[in-house]
């Protein structure tokens, strides 16, 4: 254990320059493992169980910050638009190839808030573009469950000039392809995530942080009662932002008394 606190540096192939060591949280996951492997190893092999001297390591898990609303529109914009240097002249701006399906993807995870692994399942079968509603697919029936959530008009706008140039695409095909016609797999999504993000000059932007806008932003338009959304904030990491949105949305409510 000792080991993975001090010395053991994870090889990330998202930033492969990333040299931390592993962060407290991930010290606690292997803790946990070990603690649960070494107590059925002692039940179902008698052996010894020598992890009981492993003291449980203190972590904290970091704030995850939703995006702004200009970091969203940054975002939306190096969807579209790509700078290339001209050498002694000045650089310009030309129009990407994949501009609609990036922006259409960014916009189905602000509006949706669904996983990267569920965003490579959609098919085209599954998005409709008149009520806005979307099937999710679980991944696993025992651990995952199938949903409906719904786009905006703005995401359904994009959504349909995006299937509408792929030009005779099926019900049954993939919703999201690369310039090949290949399905976006779940590292794709990161690392255009990444590229789009660097190209904003916006740090961090990934999937799960995606999610956290959308709970954050559901929470402040009063989608949900005040009780599971402070539940949210302690189990989610929601943090600051979402404390704030409580307190201002919830500080002009009148309080209820016990015998009312």
């Amino acid at each position: 254990m000792s080991f993975l606190v001090t010395d053991y540096i994870p090889e990330r192939r998202i930033s492969p320059n990333n040299t931390d060591h592993l962060s407290t949280a991930s010290h606690h996951r292997y803790w946990k493992a070990i603690r649960s492997f070494s107590k059925w190893a002692g039940t179902e092999l008698g052996i010894d169980r020598s992890d009981l001297t492993l003291k449980m390591p203190a972590w904290e898990s970091r704030e995850i910050i939703p995006f702004t609303e200009d970091e969203i529109k940054s975002l939306l914009k190096s969807c579209e638009y790509a700078v290339v240097a001209a050498g002694k002249r000045k650089a310009y701006q030309i129009r990407k190839p994949n501009h609609l399906r990036d922006k259409a993807i960014i916009l189905t995870l602000l509006d949706t808030g669904i996983r990267a692994g569920e965003l490579t399942r959609l098919r085209v079968g599954d998005v409709n573009l008149e009520n806005g509603e979307v099937y999710i697919h679980p991944f696993h029936m025992k651990k995952s469950h199938s949903r409906t959530t719904y786009l905006g008009k703005i995401t359904r706008k994009v959504l349909w000039h995006y299937i509408v140039c792929r030009e005779g695409v099926r019900p049954d095909e993939v919703l999201f392809v690369t310039s090949s016609n290949r399905s976006m797999t779940w590292q794709r999504v990161l690392n255009l995530l990444s590229r789009l993000g660097k190209s904003a000059g916006i740090n961090g932007v990934h999937p799960h942080r995606f999610r956290h806008t959308v709970a954050i932003q559901y929470i402040r338009n009063g989608g949900i009662f005040y009780s599971t959304a402070l539940s949210w904030a302690q189990t989610f990491r929601y943090g600051k932002p979402l404390f704030e949105s409580l307190q201002y949305r919830y500080s002009e409510c009148p309080q209820k008394s016990k015998h009312s």
